[in-house]
Protein backbone atom coordinates (compact mmCIF):
# COMPACT_ATOMS: atom_id res chain seq x y z
CA UNK A 1 0.00 0.00 0.00
CA UNK A 2 1.22 3.47 -0.76
CA UNK A 3 -0.48 6.51 0.60
CA UNK A 4 -0.01 10.21 1.15
CA UNK A 5 -1.77 12.93 3.03
CA UNK A 6 -1.81 16.09 0.93
CA UNK A 7 -2.87 18.42 3.73
CA UNK A 8 -6.57 18.23 2.90
CA UNK A 9 -7.29 15.51 5.45
CA UNK A 10 -7.78 13.13 2.53
CA UNK A 11 -5.50 10.14 2.28
CA UNK A 12 -4.92 8.67 -1.16
CA UNK A 13 -3.92 5.03 -1.26
CA UNK A 14 -3.56 2.35 -3.88
CA UNK A 15 -3.92 -1.37 -3.24
CA UNK A 16 -3.23 -4.36 -5.44
CA UNK A 17 -5.42 -7.42 -4.99
CA UNK A 18 -3.53 -10.71 -4.81
CA UNK A 19 -3.66 -14.08 -3.05
CA UNK A 20 -2.01 -15.66 -0.06
CA UNK A 21 -0.65 -19.23 -0.09
CA UNK A 22 -1.28 -21.30 3.02
CA UNK A 23 0.64 -24.52 2.56
CA UNK A 24 1.08 -27.70 4.56
CA UNK A 25 4.46 -29.45 4.40
CA UNK A 26 5.85 -32.71 5.66
CA UNK A 27 9.52 -31.92 6.14
CA UNK A 28 10.62 -34.05 9.06
CA UNK A 29 9.74 -37.54 10.25
CA UNK A 30 9.65 -36.31 13.83
CA UNK A 31 6.65 -34.05 13.11
CA UNK A 32 3.91 -36.18 11.58
CA UNK A 33 1.42 -33.30 11.95
CA UNK A 34 3.43 -31.37 9.36
CA UNK A 35 4.33 -27.71 9.10
CA UNK A 36 2.20 -24.75 7.98
CA UNK A 37 3.63 -21.80 6.05
CA UNK A 38 2.11 -18.80 4.38
CA UNK A 39 3.14 -16.03 2.06
CA UNK A 40 1.70 -13.65 -0.47
CA UNK A 41 1.96 -14.63 -4.13
CA UNK A 42 5.47 -13.76 -5.30
CA UNK A 43 6.85 -13.71 -1.73
CA UNK A 44 8.69 -16.52 0.09
CA UNK A 45 6.67 -18.93 2.21
CA UNK A 46 7.47 -18.47 5.91
CA UNK A 47 6.35 -20.09 9.12
CA UNK A 48 6.72 -20.04 12.90
CA UNK A 49 9.53 -22.32 14.05
CA UNK A 50 11.60 -22.88 17.16
CA UNK A 51 14.67 -20.63 16.98
CA UNK A 52 16.70 -23.75 17.76
CA UNK A 53 15.42 -27.25 17.02
CA UNK A 54 18.01 -28.64 19.45
CA UNK A 55 16.67 -26.46 22.28
CA UNK A 56 13.10 -27.48 21.43
CA UNK A 57 13.97 -31.18 21.51
CA UNK A 58 15.99 -30.96 24.72
CA UNK A 59 13.18 -28.99 26.40
CA UNK A 60 10.71 -31.71 25.41
CA UNK A 61 12.84 -34.18 27.35
CA UNK A 62 12.89 -31.85 30.37
CA UNK A 63 9.34 -30.47 30.31
CA UNK A 64 7.34 -32.72 28.00
CA UNK A 65 5.21 -31.43 25.11
CA UNK A 66 2.61 -29.72 27.28
CA UNK A 67 4.99 -27.30 29.03
CA UNK A 68 7.67 -26.95 26.36
CA UNK A 69 8.26 -23.34 25.31
CA UNK A 70 11.31 -21.94 23.50
CA UNK A 71 12.15 -18.74 21.64
CA UNK A 72 10.51 -18.67 18.21
CA UNK A 73 11.67 -17.55 14.78
CA UNK A 74 9.86 -16.78 11.54
CA UNK A 75 11.83 -18.68 8.90
CA UNK A 76 11.52 -19.54 5.21
CA UNK A 77 10.04 -22.94 4.44
CA UNK A 78 12.58 -25.73 4.31
CA UNK A 79 12.26 -28.21 1.46
CA UNK A 80 9.97 -31.12 2.07
CA UNK A 81 6.90 -32.86 0.73
CA UNK A 82 4.11 -30.40 -0.07
CA UNK A 83 0.92 -31.94 1.31
CA UNK A 84 -1.68 -29.29 0.52
CA UNK A 85 -2.06 -25.78 -0.81
CA UNK A 86 -4.77 -23.26 -0.08
CA UNK A 87 -4.78 -20.16 -2.25
CA UNK A 88 -6.90 -17.45 -0.64
CA UNK A 89 -7.78 -14.35 -2.67
CA UNK A 90 -7.18 -11.17 -0.66
CA UNK A 91 -7.69 -7.49 -1.28
CA UNK A 92 -4.69 -5.24 -1.53
CA UNK A 93 -5.44 -3.86 1.91
CA UNK A 94 -5.57 -7.37 3.39
CA UNK A 95 -2.30 -8.23 1.61
CA UNK A 96 -0.62 -5.25 3.25
CA UNK A 97 -2.02 -6.25 6.65
CA UNK A 98 -0.71 -9.81 6.16
CA UNK A 99 2.73 -8.52 5.15
CA UNK A 100 2.78 -6.13 8.13
CA UNK A 101 1.91 -8.99 10.48
CA UNK A 102 4.65 -11.18 9.00
CA UNK A 103 7.14 -8.30 9.30
CA UNK A 104 6.21 -7.68 12.97
CA UNK A 105 6.53 -11.39 13.76
CA UNK A 106 9.88 -11.58 12.00
CA UNK A 107 11.21 -8.60 13.94
CA UNK A 108 9.87 -9.85 17.30
CA UNK A 109 8.98 -13.55 16.97
CA UNK A 110 6.56 -15.04 19.48
CA UNK A 111 7.69 -17.94 21.63
CA UNK A 112 7.26 -21.35 20.02
CA UNK A 113 5.15 -23.89 21.86
CA UNK A 114 2.60 -26.57 21.12
CA UNK A 115 0.68 -25.21 24.14
CA UNK A 116 -1.15 -22.07 22.97
CA UNK A 117 -1.09 -20.65 26.51
CA UNK A 118 2.73 -20.48 26.32
CA UNK A 119 3.45 -19.59 22.68
CA UNK A 120 2.45 -20.23 19.09
CA UNK A 121 3.00 -23.23 16.85
CA UNK A 122 3.12 -22.83 13.07
CA UNK A 123 -0.63 -23.32 12.52
CA UNK A 124 -1.67 -20.98 15.31
CA UNK A 125 0.77 -18.36 14.04
CA UNK A 126 -0.63 -18.64 10.48
CA UNK A 127 -4.18 -18.30 11.82
CA UNK A 128 -3.17 -15.20 13.77
CA UNK A 129 -1.58 -13.59 10.70
CA UNK A 130 -4.73 -14.24 8.65
CA UNK A 131 -6.96 -12.94 11.47
CA UNK A 132 -4.86 -9.76 11.54
CA UNK A 133 -6.17 -9.18 8.00
CA UNK A 134 -9.76 -10.03 8.92
CA UNK A 135 -9.69 -13.52 7.41
CA UNK A 136 -11.60 -16.07 9.48
CA UNK A 137 -9.87 -19.43 9.65
CA UNK A 138 -12.25 -21.56 11.65
CA UNK A 139 -11.74 -23.18 15.04
CA UNK A 140 -8.40 -24.50 16.18
CA UNK A 141 -7.87 -28.22 15.71
CA UNK A 142 -6.14 -30.51 18.16
CA UNK A 143 -2.61 -31.55 17.27
CA UNK A 144 -2.74 -35.21 16.18
CA UNK A 145 -1.16 -37.66 18.59
CA UNK A 146 0.41 -40.83 17.27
Amino acid sequence: MTGTNDGTDVTHASYKDTSVHVDSWLNTRMNEAGHITLGLVGQPQVGQNPKSDADFLSNILLNGFKFNVVPGAIQPETPGQLRSIALIPVTGMQAQMIQNSINRSTAAPPNYSLNSALGLDCATWAQQVLKDAGIQTGPMQRIPTT
